[in-house]
């Protein structure tokens, strides 16, 4: 699964109907061996599995319906299997979910996959006369071909390399290489200048922190791969060279042989601070409370940091709600953001506003059923304002459901988000070892940066992204269900309240409730 993972990305992220077929034909298959071969079958016989493939499958059945009324039969037949083929991974990650190994080596092969094509994204700026970018641009694009998806495909991968440079029980050259990734990774990232991709990785990281117990050690090794990731993302946004568009090669050439030495440099530095940190680490041990108090005065640091920094800004302001009124208009305004660095910083929101109106004016007229999986692009055409560019996509998802399935369609998707999503959060309530828990909270932080990022683009139509979220969140859902419920005391012992029978995780088997 993760070779095929690996192989979408650079086939443009298997956004193009070939490449598409092609996974489309391979998950199946795996699926159907998978059920030939697995001793437990595809699935857990719990309930709340069932349920989540259910919900799941019936937007793909409703996918299919809308080839009744759809406006656009050709595209909805594609949306159809496109949607079938990410019923299927969501099931073999259900499958994979159930063993402790498989969860690890499945997160370990992603990380690689991603790292590849994150050092692969970064030749367009190290080794410019050897790697092209699409059409020469400044932001990099490959190789999945989209500088926003490029930009998301990195940022799933950061909350893994913080996890495993941080977990002890991992052998010491992973997490070294890990470690060595971390800042490659955040480089990639902002060389594609993608703000949707930056707010993700932010809210994802946050989330990391909250749900993994080694915050203390990640800490450190989040502030290894930031600082020089931000010196070299500064040094490099006053070169014009590798900030704009179409700029001249011999100028490329030049800056990129100092980029070269920076990023040597910030990698040679991260390996050696965390190799003398593993040799003073299997001297130096933290007791709990300090951990927790450090944990908290962190919390404190950044809630204090943000609300001063919010405080500034607004009394920088000469009014509020005009700072408010001129924000939205910015929004609203159909024109390209700023380039370089400073498009981080800009609130434009190009064409999505405009796309988004036309999506709800849609929807206004075909409430319950919509248009048809994949329609957009006919309701684009029919909607659109002169001064509009031709685009396929709405550029989020939940404007995407609405406007093509209706509030069928939109409801069934929300519901398989909200409840895969709302397992994935109780496990970590349920995991007694340290390090599972840990990985789960890098998971989820992995699934969560995927959803905020889709709400504003279309991540959902490429392939690669989306493998990457139904494989994971089909990870956590069947490893939740390999788990008790809660426990209860009884006489001094805890037994587990919810027996799980046939299946191989943390939990305990058995058909009646057992005492530990």
């Amino acid at each position: 699964m993760m070779a095929l993972e690996g192989a979408a990305v650079f086939f443009n992220g298997a956004y193009f109907l070939g490449p598409m077929t092609l996974c489309v034909v391979v998950v199946w298959t795996l699926l159907a061996v998978l059920a030939f071969t697995s001793r437990n079958a595809v699935l857990p016989p719990t309930r709340t599995t069932w349920m989540t493939v259910s919900l799941l499958a019936a937007l793909w059945l409703w996918t299919a319906v809308s080839l009744t009324w759809s406006i656009a039969g050709d595209l909805t037949w594609i949306d159809f299997n496109r949607t079938g083929a990410f019923l299927a991974i969501f099931m073999v990650g259900a499958s994979v979910g159930h063993d402790s190994r498989a969860r690890i080596l499945g997160a370990w092969l992603f990380f690689a996959a991603v790292s590849v094509a994150a050092i692969y994204s970064l030749g367009v700026k190290v080794l410019p006369s050897v790697v092209d970018n699409l059409n020469d641009l400044a932001r990099t694009s490959v190789p999945i071909g989209y500088t926003n998806a490029q930009g998301l495909l990195v940022a799933l991968a950061f909350p893994l390399s913080l996890f495993f440079s941080a977990a002890t029980k991992y052998h010491w050259t992973l997490r070294l290489i890990s470690t060595l990734m971390a800042p490659i990774l955040l480089v990639a990232l902002f060389f594609t200048v993608s703000r949707g991709a930056t707010f993700a990785i932010l809210l994802g990281v946050i989330i990391f922190f909250m749900a993994a117990p080694v915050r203390l050690r990640s800490f450190g090794l989040l502030l290894l791969a930031l600082v020089p990731a931000a010196l070299i993302g500064w040094w490099s946004n006053g070169q014009d060279a590798l900030m704009m568009d179409k700029a001249d090669m011999v100028g490329r050439v030049a800056a990129a042989l100092t980029l070269r030495l920076y990023l040597l440099a910030a990698v040679a530095v991260s390996g050696v601070v965390f190799m003398v940190s593993l040799l003073v680490g299997r001297k130096v041990r933290f007791p709990a409370r300090f951990t927790r108090a450090f944990g908290v005065a962190m919390l404190v640091a950044v809630l204090v940091s943000l609300t001063v920094s919010t405080a500034f800004f607004v009394s920088s302001k000469p009014s509020f709600s005009g700072w408010v009124q001129d924000t939205y208009h910015d929004f609203t305004q159909v024109r390209s953001a700023p380039a370089g660095a400073a498009r981080l910083l800009s609130v434009n929101s190009s064409v999505r506003w405009r796309l988004w109106q036309e999506a709800i004016s849609n929807w206004q007229q075909h409430r319950l059923l919509g248009t048809g999986a994949e329609s957009f692009p006919l309701v684009h055409l029919m909607e659109r304002e002169s001064d509009m560019p031709f685009v396929k996509q709405t550029h989020g998802l939940p404007f995407q459901f609405l406007t093509e399935l209706g509030l069928v369609g939109f409801i069934l998707a929300g519901l398989f988000i909200f409840t895969t999503l709302g397992l994935a959060v109780s496990l970590l309530f349920r995991i007694e070892d340290r390090w599972h828990r840990g990985l789960a909270g890098a998971l989820l932080s992995v699934v969560v940066i995927y959803l905020v990022h889709t709400t504003y683009d279309w991540d959902w139509n490429i392939f690669a992204l989306t493998m990457a979220y139904m494989f994971f969140i089909g990870v956590l859902v069947g490893w939740s269900a390999t788990l008790p419920w809660r426990r209860v005391r009884k006489g001094g012992d805890v037994a587990l309240s919810k027996p799980v029978s046939g299946l191989e995780g943390e939990g305990t088997t058995g058909k009646e409730a057992v005492t530990v």
